[in-house]
């Protein structure tokens, strides 16, 4: 009787979130092999990655579920190009906050690519520091005109198709 009390306050002691050494991504001896690993995660376990490799103030941000981002999306900005991304701390929270507010993820996936390419095409067009100091006749410019965004944005239209 005490062993069974013992096995289930060891069970209960588990923590879900924790990460197993043997699937730690941070571990892993290639980025390939962090990739693997963080997809063999739970989704509590893949946000305990996230919240423990992202910035402080991000950490503060409220309500969000962190477990809500797809593994995709969190691949790409924790193992893949968005490593490099400058924006790539505002693309996770905008993960974070879609997934929160319940979209699919695979429709978060995609606003995540698409929001991607918006800094790039507005250094192209306005140079270096636009993405910081673009103004309104800036933003009219770049939304009506013909760019790597695919031309002018119509009423209705989605900002998703239109980048």
């Amino acid at each position: 009787m005490a062993i069974a009390a013992l096995e289930e306050q060891a069970e209960a002691a588990v923590d879900e979130a924790a990460i197993p050494v043997h699937l730690d991504p941070q571990l892993a001896p290639r980025r390939r092999d962090a990739t693997y690993r963080f997809r063999l995660l739970t989704p509590a376990q893949q946000a305990t990655y996230m919240l423990r490799e992202m910035p402080a103030g991000l950490r503060g941000a409220p309500a969000i579920d962190w477990a809500s981002v797809p593994t995709k999306a969190a691949i790409y900005l924790f193992f893949g190009r968005g490593l490099q991304d400058p924006c790539r701390w505002q693309l996770l929270l905008g993960a974070g906050v879609l997934g929160t507010d319940g979209l699919e993820p695979a429709t978060i996936v995609v606003a995540v690519a698409c929001a991607k390419g918006v800094p790039v095409a507005l250094q192209a067009q306005f140079g270096e520091q636009a993405a910081r100091t673009v103004a309104a006749s800036q933003w009219a410019a770049f939304w009506s005109g013909p760019s790597a965004h695919g031309g002018p944005l119509r009423r209705g239209q989605s900002l998703l198709v239109a980048v």
